[in-house]
């Protein structure tokens, strides 16, 4: 599977032939011209012919990413009982045995990845610029509650673009019991309410 690749297909401009409610995306190598809905998708069977198109526009399979977060997870899972399984550690070298006891823990690190939820899901691009407070390492206090003023965002590297935005893929709040009810300081103001 190729996580990245650049398209094969040429894109239209906007201004050319516009039909309300679909997007002309290109044409494909082949020379087809390949129409996208702007109308939400209805159906799985809809989303599949999606899918089918990006994958002939790309020339590679494309796949929700919790798709590909399964299959490497089942990767490791393979990987460590072809090297402790005594059925499968008979006769040759396993495949892996340099490094399958590193997996489990690749695999947690993997899954905590702060700079993996940013690159696949705030699709931000890979900060390259180290902050000058937090010298590219992660500081919890700077991600969650008291904001680096070089917008760092807690991970020790500067935003690449400024509508990039602290992704952390959670929601962290200070909380306390006040007059018997629970309540959270909201982050932007500093006020403390009641949860919603």
């Amino acid at each position: 599977m190729v996580l990245f690749s650049k398209p094969k297909g040429k894109f239209q401009s906007e201004g050319e032939n516009p039909t309300p409610n679909v997007v002309r995306l290109f044409r494909d190598a082949k020379g087809r011209e390949i129409v996208m809905t702007t109308e939400p998708i209805r159906s799985r069977e809809e989303a599949r012919e999606q899918l089918k198109r990006l994958e002939d526009f790309f020339g590679a399979p494309v796949q929700p990413l919790w798709a590909f977060c399964s299959g490497m997870s089942t990767w490791i899972d393979c990987i460590i009982k072809n090297n402790t399984d005594p059925e499968l550690t008979q006769g040759s070298m396993p495949h892996g045995y340099k490094y399958y006891e590193a997996l489990n823990q690749m695999r947690i690190d993997i899954r905590k990845s702060n700079l993996l939820g940013r690159l696949f899901y705030a699709k931000e691009q890979l900060r390259t610029r180290m902050c000058p407070v937090h010298k590219g390492h992660y500081d919890g206090q700077a991600m969650f509650f008291q904001k680096c003023p070089h917008l760092c965002d807690g991970t020790g590297w500067l935003r690449e673009r400024q509508q990039d935005g602290g992704y952390t893929g959670i929601s962290v709040h200070e909380g306390q019991i006040e007059g018997g009810e629970f309540k959270i300081r909201d982050p932007e103001t500093g006020e403390w309410k009641k949860p919603e």
